[in-house]
């Protein structure tokens, strides 16, 4: 080879070097070429992650990764995002990629086409209630109220208690799941299942009836209830009795501190557990009259919000007031971490966030996206246990799972079909109980 052709190769390389190594640096830095437009771009990426994982991610159709996944070096357009896996329903978004930008989506929840069920020994009933620890259950037939089953999984043993002829409004179980508190109508029965023993309570005042009782957090044989307007706590072994205060309209229990709004004006003040250090949480009355239901939901971080014959208020703790923020609301339930607000109307779903959130989807303090409309009534709703970013809810035909990444459509699914089912999630067991045609399932949700 002569010197001048090595000379040529020589420089031939150096050249290619010149040229090659400034686009392998502008690769790296997230710049890429659009052959369309004749001009460098900057590109963005996508980062997907699923439960459960190695699902297939396909971008416009094309099988690209396996989830976890950062994909890189996407030129910014707009792109159908589909994450599959075999047995599971598929999750599908349209997401827009940005310039020198990480679109995620990190909260891809994949439901199985074919859950796995498991059939519980109970007598037929379409309505129920499981005692925390899921070894006990009590079930009752909605139109046969007066006859409840008990059923023990640990002993397999099964005994019915007789109680009013009406419907059940309240069902709640003691702190150590041995007594049940029952309410139909103006009547309450106590059922002890040391003793199997039925015993109804009677008011202390014949004029005036028994409204509401809860448990004491403490133990079995401390109640506390409003009878007529007037708060008392009462001890069931020793039947001693005392007064908390009076003009009480409605109370709940939380986070070791009594809440209850007081007339008129419905006032909101918290106490704790022995009605001492009172504090009067609103300055101002609520601008609603002639209120015949109430139901006060306190969150875990001490946020307080209020159902008032289908009117939803939340407490603003900085203006100590109640503010009115959607009509026509059957319910309303805070998220595990506390930062949403999942609000439940006759068809309707939605989602009220209480604090900023900076992972995406973005949202902004008080924002609130609808989640479901449907043409069907909605029959209840329950926070997802595996995050706060996906809800159960049920219908007359099915139990639906559906996320609330509003980003495009919203992914919702058929879990289960069932007939008018009844609902009840248990975290001891990580199992969700439903009804479905008198029978009672359950069902693992992770």
């Amino acid at each position: 080879m002569s010197h001048i052709i090595r000379r040529l190769i020589f420089y031939g390389f150096c050249l290619l070097f010149v040229i090659i190594t400034p686009c392998i640096l502008l690769y790296a830095q997230g710049y890429g070429f659009d052959w369309q437009k004749k001009t460098v771009i900057q590109t963005g990426a996508l980062y997907i992650k699923s439960q459960p994982k190695n699902a297939t991610v396909l971008i416009d159709g094309k099988i690209i990764e396996k989830t976890p996944c950062l994909i890189k070096h996407l030129k910014p357009n707009q792109y159908t995002i589909t994450v599959k896996l075999n047995g599971y329903h598929s999750w599908q978004k349209t997401l827009k990629i940005d310039s020198n930008l990480v679109t995620e989506a990190r909260e891809i929840l994949l439901t199985p086409q074919s859950p796995i069920l498991e059939l519980l020994p109970i007598l037929p009933s379409n309505r129920f209630k499981l005692s925390d620890n899921s070894q006990q259950i009590i079930s009752w037939q909605k139109n046969q109220p007066d006859t409840i089953d008990y059923f023990d999984f640990n002993q397999y043993q099964q005994k019915q208690f007789k109680t009013a002829n009406a419907t059940i409004d309240q069902f709640n179980w003691s702190p150590d799941d041995k007594k049940i508190l029952i309410q139909q109508k103006d009547t309450w029965f106590l059922i002890d299942l040391t003793n199997q023993k039925t015993t109804q309570l009677t008011s202390q005042n014949p004029n005036q009836s028994i409204n509401k009782i809860i448990w004491h957090p403490s133990g079995n044989n401390k109640i506390f209830f409003l009878q007529g307007t007037t708060l008392f706590q009462q001890d069931l072994s020793s039947n001693t009795l005392v007064k908390i205060s009076d003009n009480i309209f409605d109370f709940t229990i939380a986070n070791n501190s009594l809440f209850y709004l007081k007339e008129p004006g419905y006032f909101l003040y918290s106490t704790n557990l022995t009605g001492e250090n009172i504090k009067q949480l609103t300055i101002r009355p609520i601008l609603q009259n002639n209120i015949k239901k109430t139901n006060l939901v306190i969150g875990p971080n001490g946020q307080i919000a209020l159902v008032a014959d289908n009117l939803l208020y939340l407490y603003k703790r900085d203006d100590r007031i109640f503010e009115i923020i959607q009509n026509d609301i059957h319910d309303a339930f805070f998220s595990p971490n506390g930062k949403k607000l999942l609000i439940m109307g006759p068809n309707e779903i939605w989602v009220i966030y209480l604090d900023k959130q900076t992972s995406q989807p973005q949202k902004e303090i008080g924002q609130k996206d609808l989640i479901v409309r449907l043409g069907q009534p909605i029959l209840q709703v329950i926070w997802h246990p595996a995050d706060s970013s996906h809800i159960i809810f049920t219908t007359q035909d099915a139990i639906k799972i559906a996320e609330i990444d509003n980003r495009d459509n919203i992914n919702l699914s058929d879990f289960i079909n069932a007939q008018n089912p009844w609902i009840q999630y248990i975290a001891k067991t990580k199992k969700l109980y439903f009804t479905d045609q008198q029978k009672l399932f359950n069902v693992k949700l992770n």
